[in-house]
């Protein structure tokens, strides 16, 4: 009699525990598909200005606009942003434009230069050098532009700095599509394509640890909720 009743009993608890598991697995999946759904929903309508901005810039390949003190600050705003790149080609002479913006070292800097860049500009400061010693020369006019210019290279060799140690592979996100979830980096990945007919898009990845906290929030409640169920369903 004791045998048959143990039977039952475990027969019971098993097929208790089946459903609440099958339950609890249903409800994990639609609450942690609801939250990147979310997720991704939030940060594509949060960056329509930003995309908009940038299109703006890059259709006149407008580097200034796009190195900004100002824009960098807009990004730093945008909530759980790590990393921003644009590449594209700018509608105004065709060239390619990209710049790159990483928040863990605070860093926005031009990524793309032409292959004779720094070439041509060591060829105007010789130049403008050499115009120095012209008594007819205007110094006032010659030392700004050695100024800008000196700015310029400066700028070029910070880039080249920046590209080696803070340029982001990004090949593992773009293989696994437009905009999704990556819960073991606790990144969501977004490319968008840049407006105004302009040949480029903009790649951002957010931080999603919330997502990961929430979904061991959850886990950690049903596993709860899975105790005390089982511990109800027990016969007096």
């Amino acid at each position: 009699m004791n045998s048959i009743r143990t039977k039952i009993f475990v027969s019971h608890l098993l097929l208790v525990s089946l459903v609440i598991v099958g339950i609890t697995y249903y409800n994990y999946k639609n609450a942690v598909s609801s939250l990147i759904k979310s997720s991704i929903d939030a940060r594509e309508s949060s960056i329509v200005s930003l995309v908009s901005y940038i299109s703006d810039a890059a259709t006149g390949s407008n580097y200034a606009r796009l190195l900004l003190p100002s824009f960098k600050s807009d990004l730093s705003k945008q909530h759980g942003l790590r990393y921003l790149l644009v590449n594209g080609k700018s509608s105004f002479n065709n060239q390619p434009i990209s710049i790159a913006y990483d928040r863990d070292s605070s860093l926005l800097w031009r990524v793309h230069f032409e292959k004779n860049y720094a070439a041509n500009l060591n060829q105007r400061i010789k130049r403008l050098e050499e115009r120095k010693s012209d008594k007819s020369a205007d110094l006032v006019k010659v030392n700004f532009l050695l100024e800008r210019l000196g700015e310029s290279k400066d700028l070029y060799e910070k880039s080249k700095m920046y590209n080696a140690t803070n340029l982001m592979d990004l090949n593992h996100f773009r293989s696994k599509g437009l905009s999704h979830v990556d819960l073991e980096r606790e990144y969501l990945y977004v490319k968008v394509l840049l407006k105004n007919g302009y040949a480029g898009h903009a790649e951002l990845l957010f931080d999603i640890s919330d997502i990961t906290r929430l979904k061991r929030l959850f886990i950690e409640d049903s596993i709860r909720e899975f105790i005390v169920t089982i511990f109800l369903s027990i016969p007096c």
